[in-house]
């Protein structure tokens, strides 16, 4: 990917080049002050390809916000991580999951703020094994609730069901990742709600 010279001095002033980064396996990317995409390298599309989402290349990406395909209820929350990175010029990092069907997967983010308020965001993989967790059936009325919709765990995928005693619980159901028998809707389960508050009251955004 070619880069403009404008963006060949930022990376410069930061002690990046874009042949480094390009070069680089992890999922990098650079936004400016809206949040809007100046830059993707080629892991980037390694990553869609590998995830069946050819139609999110880098290509087709850039010039897009790129919090546009963030949930709902994470938006806000990487909207004022973005705004305090540009604010104090400190960069900040978490690990965040990214499963697929077959492999847990856990990602390492770090946002650094660049010359000329802008963010480099790079997504290195921490952690990957089989999935552990049970899985349930992939056909399962359960799952599906009395509007018709599936509620799906926005940060960590699970998928909310409600027992024979009314008790809710969020089950692992990777089939739903490639295929759902349902229109799907995000929420947070009570464990990542309670680990971005986290992120919140921790980090004092």
């Amino acid at each position: 990917m070619r880069v403009d010279s404008a963006l060949e001095r930022i990376f410069a002033s930061a002690g990046f080049s874009s042949q480094s980064l390009e070069t680089n396996p992890d999922v990098i990317y650079v936004v400016d002050r809206f949040r809007y995409l100046v830059y993707c390298n080629a892991a980037w599309d390694v990553f869609a390809r590998e995830n069946e989402g050819e139609q999110l290349e880098r290509d087709a990406s850039i010039g897009k916000n790129c919090l546009d395909g963030v949930p709902k209820f994470l938006r806000n929350l990487y909207q004022r991580i973005y705004s305090r990175v540009l604010r104090t010029g400190t960069p900040w990092e978490h690990d965040y999951q990214c499963s697929s069907p077959t492999k847990y997967r856990i990602f390492h983010m770090r946002i650094l703020p660049l010359r000329r308020s802008y963010l480099l965001v790079e997504n290195s993989l921490a952690l990957e094994c089989p999935h552990r967790r049970k899985r349930y059936r992939k056909l399962d009325v359960r799952y599906i609730n009395r509007y018709g919709w599936i509620i799906m765990c926005a940060h960590c995928r699970r998928v909310e069901h409600f027992n024979p005693e009314g008790k809710r619980e969020w089950h692992w159901v990777p089939s739903y990742l490639v295929s759902a028998p349902a229109p799907i809707s995000h929420g947070l389960c009570p464990a990542c709600i309670s680990y971005h508050m986290g992120l919140i009251v921790d980090g004092q955004l």
